[in-house]
């Protein structure tokens, strides 16, 4: 959908007054950015929708990509990335940034760094988890000592 944006936002325009082989500048009609805010932004009717999936995704593919660093699987770790909804909001910040658009420019970078936070938060915690266990089982082989040996 991200691709479609890019697409969709840099269509040039067909009437021309530039000699042939001029570079043209490329021109973003309004409903292109209509379009573009809806699908970066965090805002509107749908901002709870919107923000469930963006964290349900991110735990997710954090979880996904703490297995992966575990099981030291390198494709693992790269579907996480592919599941991880980070470059809503980083799309979001460019978009505020060149909209002048402070309010949603602040909440990109908040989503950005709070999504950040909680995918090293998931990763330690799992981490630790495993650490934990796996520290039980080497517990439970050591050999036991009594005083009558």
């Amino acid at each position: 959908r991200c691709a479609s944006v890019v697409a969709r936002a840099l269509p040039v325009s067909s009437r021309s007054t530039e000699p042939p082989g001029a570079l043209s500048v490329p021109t973003i009609a309004l409903n292109d950015l209509d379009y573009m805010r809806e699908v970066v932004f965090f805002d509107g009717p749908e901002v709870k929708r919107k923000l469930s999936r963006f964290w349900i995704l991110l735990i997710l593919a954090s979880i996904i990509a703490a297995a992966g660093v575990v099981g030291d699987s390198t494709a693992t770790v790269i579907g996480a990335m592919i599941v991880a909804p980070l470059m809503t909001p980083i799309l979001g910040t460019m978009l505020g940034v060149v909209l002048g658009d402070r309010s949603n420019l602040l909440r990109s970078i908040g989503l950005v760094l709070g999504g950040a936070l909680a995918a090293i938060a998931v990763g330690y915690l799992l981490g630790m988890g495993i650490r934990i266990r796996s520290l039980r089982k080497r517990i439970r082989r050591l050999p036991v000592v009594s005083i009558r040996n």
